[in-house]
């Protein structure tokens, strides 16, 4: 029988005199209760009132645009109709210079096709500094947990916020 790992003792008792956890979130990697952060896949467990600036790792600018949907179906189909031009242009237009452009235009479209399949997977982060060092709350390529956990931890850092 496999072992299945046990959350952390700290994110199961209520604290400071309440007798019910609000929970925020519960997923497969991660807990947010109105007290703590637990990270289930690298089994770290933050206070959320130890927690500050907290924040997203955002793309620069480029990566953004490289990775968006259109230019990666743009490129794709560009470097499918560059290797089109390549094959057919000497042989059946005559002119050289079309296969000449054609293969500097495989050659660019290709290059940013493969950057923007590679954009496509990079890991989103939830960062935060916790006892004087920054550290990786959260990270996952799934955008839509991620907007979940972030929301859910906007919500709990709001609700604190509130309380003082």
């Amino acid at each position: 029988m496999p072992i299945l790992a046990q959350p952390h003792p700290l994110s199961q008792r209520p604290l400071r005199g309440s007798h019910k956890m609000v929970l925020f979130y519960r997923g497969p990697e991660a807990r947010i209760t109105h007290e703590v952060f637990e990270s289930t896949r690298h089994h770290q467990v933050f206070a959320i009132h130890e927690l500050e600036f907290v924040h997203v790792v955002r793309p620069d600018v480029i990566e953004q645009i490289t990775g968006s949907a259109p230019i990666r179906v743009c490129s794709t189909g560009m470097a499918g109709l560059s290797v089109v031009l390549a094959t057919l242009g000497w042989p059946v237009l005559g002119h050289p210079s079309v296969t000449m452009v054609a293969i500097v235009m495989l050659g660019a479209s290709s290059s940013l096709s493969a950057a923007s399949w590679h954009l496509r997977h990079r890991p989103l982060e939830l960062r935060a500094v916790h006892g004087g060092r920054l550290v990786c709350l959260y990270r996952t390529t799934n955008r839509r947990t991620f907007g979940q956990v972030t929301r859910a931890l906007l919500r709990v850092l709001e609700q604190l916020d509130d309380m003082r």
